[in-house]
């Protein structure tokens, strides 16, 4: 996943599954919402997995990385009730802290930035909260997505007492073990991204028209290269005045660098997310998608098989990726 970039976090881990009180969390390899987490040492079932940051301790977490964005995967442990506004008399959720009460603090230290550090509040069901300890509990943080997986009711049964469930569409496939918060560096304006990935960047965190960056960038493969600049943080730009607001950007065309011969990319795992999504909308057009009786309408394409030019495009594409998946495999390079 070229996008995504893990960081070691095993030589500040102090604390084992057993020191997080209540129900144990999922551990070894771990998907959320497709980002891959390790947690704990596959070849030490012993070693500490879990970083347990201690009121009136820190912990310093050295990335040295160009990051518009870091996923932080927490939870809080419960605590005794600290009280305060909207705790009532056994403090929050899981007890131990006020809603919207700061539990923690991260601070996110920038190169080359002003200020040079950024402190952030993480408050209690805002950015991070208890994990339930068994069934449905809808206290989860509003600003941080769940580990738990989510999984699609059936579409043709189900039991009468879950109807009310069946209207959220979508249900949990287990307890939540973790929060994923995401902070966003709010200070790269200007932006060298090299196959979707972000670089090198530079910011004028007072504003300015003219920006101007020099970077020194490895390229040891087959690889695009663009430019692109925007406002604070890329995405968080003023938007165009109009009934269709829109924000303002900017972007250069990709400038594609071949190292050893006639430019070529292609990514497996890429190909194997497209056929699922081919797939997907060929199955909604099958299964899903409502239709008039064929006496009642006419289609401008002039074909008497309205389901066959519908799925002609999706079938178009899932044999080329496949042709294209099956080149790869077999070592004979992705055709052009």
């Amino acid at each position: 996943m070229a996008s995504y970039e893990p960081i070691d976090l095993s030589g500040l881990c102090n604390a084992v599954s057993e020191r997080l009180s209540g129900r144990p969390p999922a551990v070894g390899e771990q998907m959320f919402h497709g980002l891959p987490f390790l947690i704990g040492d596959p070849a030490d079932a012993t070693a500490p997995c879990f970083i347990v940051v201690e009121p009136g301790t820190a912990v310093t977490v050295p990335a040295r990385l160009p990051a518009d964005h870091v996923i932080v995967a927490h939870r809080r442990l419960p605590g005794r009730p600290t009280g305060g506004p909207g705790s009532g008399s056994g403090g929050g959720p899981g007890g131990g802290a006020a809603v919207g009460s700061a539990v923690a603090e991260y601070t996110f230290r920038l190169a080359g930035t002003r200020p040079a550090a950024m402190t952030v509040p993480i408050r209690e069901r805002l950015e991070i909260a208890v994990a339930p300890e068994e069934g449905w509990d809808a206290s989860g943080p509003f600003l941080a997505a769940s580990s738990a997986r989510l999984r699609l009711a059936d579409r043709y049964q189900g039991r009468w007492d879950d109807l009310g469930m069946r209207q959220c569409e979508a249900v949990f496939a287990e307890l939540h073990d973790y929060f994923l918060w995401v902070w966003e560096n709010p200070r790269p304006a200007l932006q060298i991204v090299r196959n979707g990935q972000v670089v090198a960047a530079a910011d004028e965190p007072d504003g300015a028209r003219r920006i101007e960056l020099e970077a020194d960038i490895r390229v040891d493969a087959d690889c695009w290269l663009a430019a692109r600049c925007g406002g604070p943080g890329y995405w968080d730009s003023p938007s165009h005045l109009g009934s269709w607001p829109r924000g303002i950007f900017a972007h250069t065309s990709p400038v594609y660098v071949a190292c050893g011969g006639e430019w070529s990319q292609f990514d497996a795992d890429h190909a194997q997310t497209m056929l699922a999504l081919i797939d997907g909308g060929l199955q909604r057009i099958r299964r899903v998608a409502v239709r008039y009786p064929e006496d009642r309408i006419s289609h401008q394409h002039g074909e008497a098989d309205h389901s066959a030019y519908l799925e002609r495009p999706f079938l178009e594409a899932l044999k080329r990726v496949r042709e294209r998946l099956d080149r790869a495999q077999s070592g004979l390079g992705s055709d052009r």
